[in-house]
């Protein structure tokens, strides 16, 4: 096991490894930086110059180091203009990058660890913990590396300047190397805390803005609003806390390089009394100390903003480290594409929900023929959702195999499949959105032809008409400006838009009217031999099963097969 000092270091490494696509940018960046410090480096030896050879002998020199000195200032500003725009710039394409390499990865997971995992802690991820990151690249990284060039160059200056100066100037640096160490090993350990608590905070706000409608009509609001209360709390401790240790520690940040400026005042004026400085090094002493000063008084801030960025990327790369379990094979292969539906088989099949309590489904053994429509029935909790979801991949079985068209699906990439394979289930899913845009999610070049074809598969052609816009009617957050059986029915005709090969239904008739079902029924009848149906159900939930009928017993078995070219295998 890692060391917390170790695992941070490697996050933050990972992060700054990803630079490697920018790191022209990144390396100009830090060129503007070296370039500002040598231009603020200049700076008190030309006042130096002004003091001992223009103020006190020479006003062409005054007037001369005075011209300099405004140019190197403007050179200065000019070079920390762009130096911040294009760091800024790093930091955000990064961001950008690992947020779509993020979100991309979180949808590649198998649905067993979005089962696993909070809602909130995936918001807070691709929100807070990234933007956190985001200010590591952008700010803390860089002016880690130009404050301590900053602060090494005003020593060596003062070293070079007057050697006693430069002993007292170091004194003070071991105590304070001995702060900014304690206030990090603290910082990391809150912050990794404190994005915790945010994030179930967050998952708290998600899950009752999802069930709003549930908490009303269980008038749970009142406590609700006080978890919801207890969960801020702990977010508001964990940043007091974080405030405390600031105001432990930032205090020791500032007092600690201000004594060694009033070293230098003390010491140096008594030498520049005992004439070993001139007043010009005293004065260009005391502004390399003061140069000296703010980069290590704001390390600290820093090497916590870096430590808050570790725990945020630590969180970040152990969700891109989780390995994908549903992927496609080396030499994996399309699905051929045909026209009429494919054949599928369930050949010893068995798969249990990692970590679940459900039995699991045992030895299920099925052939399919191209074309077919079978109806699976089955009592709540007998496998019938994850029957559906390995006919997606959303899932590999345990043992045994799952065949199309005679070929095993693991030996088939996931695009074909699930390009094959039309899927509603039991929850209607709807976007925040348009009525066509929802329809489109599947097939974004789809005419107006294969609108009307797939609408009316569906029954949903009358349910258009009756929306105030049509089909661009906004059907709200999950579509719950529509009844359950509309979206069932928008759902549906998503799923044979594409015109798909095997059409998946998991429940996904049993919030439509008896009428309107026995519509969807008649029609989808019409793709008898085009498509393979699957309709997993109930037992009686949807009136007349499709064709062949297979049962799943409650410990997930299948036990009996009827109908038209059936019989128990």
């Amino acid at each position: 096991m890692p060391t917390d000092t170790a695992h941070q270091r490697d996050a933050l490494l990972r992060v700054l490894g990803l630079l490697r696509r920018q790191r022209w940018a990144a390396a100009t960046a830090v060129a503007l930086g070296v370039v500002v410090i040598l231009l603020t480096n200049a700076l008190p030896l030309v006042i130096r110059r002004i003091i001992d050879h223009g103020l006190l002998h020479d006003s062409d020199a005054t007037t001369s180091g005075l011209a300099l000195l405004l140019g190197l200032a403007a050179l200065r500003w000019l070079g920390d203009v762009v130096r911040r725009e294009v760091s800024g710039q790093v930091g955000l394409r990064l961001e950008a990058d690992l947020r779509a390499r993020l979100f991309g990865h979180l949808l590649s997971l198998d649905a067993g660890w979005h089962g696993r995992t909070e809602a909130g802690r995936v918001l807070s991820l691709v929100g807070s913990d990234l933007r956190i990151v985001r200010a590591f690249v952008s700010y803390s990284a860089l002016f880690i590396l130009l404050n301590t060039l900053t602060a090494a160059a005003a020593l060596i200056q003062i070293w070079r300047l007057s050697w006693p100066v430069g002993v007292a100037a170091t004194a003070v640096l071991p105590l304070f190397g001995l702060v900014t160490i304690g206030y990090g090993r603290r910082t990391f350990a809150a912050s990794a805390g404190l994005q915790e608590r945010v994030a179930a905070l967050t998952t708290h706000a998600e899950e009752n803005a999802a069930g709003m409608r549930v908490v009303k009509g269980l008038g749970r609001e009142n406590e609700e609003v006080q978890a919801f209360t207890r969960r801020s709390a702990e977010v508001r401790d964990h940043n007091v806390a974080l405030s405390a240790l600031q105001a432990r520690y930032l205090p020791w940040t500032i007092g600690l390089p201000e004594v060694g400026l009033v070293l230098i005042v003390w010491f140096g004026g008594y030498l520049t009394i005992r004439e070993s400085l001139t007043v010009g090094t005293l004065v260009a002493l005391s502004t390399y100390m003061a140069l000296l000063v703010w980069p290590v008084s704001s390390m600290v801030g820093l090497f916590g903003s870096a430590r808050r960025a570790a725990a945020s990327a630590a969180r970040v790369f152990a969700v891109l480290d989780e390995p994908l379990t549903v992927a496609d094979r080396p030499g994996a292969v399309d699905l051929p594409r045909a026209s009429g539906g494919a054949s599928v088989t369930f050949d010893d099949l068995c798969f249990r929900y990692p970590g679940g309590t459900w039995p699991g489904l045992r030895r299920i053994r099925l052939d399919v023929a191209a074309g077919e429509h079978v109806t699976i029935e089955g009592v709540g909790g007998s496998g019938k959702s994850a029957l559906a979801g390995l006919l997606v991949r959303l899932w590999l079985p345990d043992s045994g195999r799952l065949m199309a068209d005679g070929i095993d699906v693991a030996d088939l990439t996931l695009d074909s499949v699930r390009a094959a394979v039309g899927y509603v289930p039991q929850d209607a899913v709807l976007f925040n959105g348009t009525v066509r845009e929802n329809l489109l999610v599947g097939h974004p070049t789809a005419t107006a032809t294969q609108l009307d074809r797939a609408l009316r598969l569906a029954a949903a052609d009358e349910l258009v008409r009756t929306l105030p816009k049509g089909l661009q009617t906004v059907v709200g957050d999950h579509g719950h400006l529509l009844s359950g059986g509309q979206r069932q029915r928008l759902a549906l005709a998503r799923a044979v838009l594409p015109e798909p090969r095997v059409l998946v239904l998991d429940d996904a008739l049993t919030q439509i009217d008896t009428e309107t079902r026995r519509r969807v029924r008649n029609r989808l009848e019409e793709l008898a031999g085009a498509v393979t149906v699957l309709h997993l159900t109930r037992p009686g939930a949807t009136g007349q099963p499709h064709g062949r009928v297979v049962t799943l017993t409650p410990d997930g078995a299948l036990r009996e097969i009827t109908g038209a070219g059936g019989g128990h295998r």
